[in-house]
């Protein structure tokens, strides 16, 4: 279960960053 979090904290992590990478640039989604 703690992984399971530590993976959902990870995962959020990366969408924030892919939604606000795809809001500054579309073109461009390095993190």
């Amino acid at each position: 279960t703690q992984d399971l979090q530590k993976w959902r904290k990870s995962g959020n992590r990366l969408f924030r960053c892919f939604v606000n990478a795809t809001k500054a640039n579309p073109v461009s989604l390095s993190c």
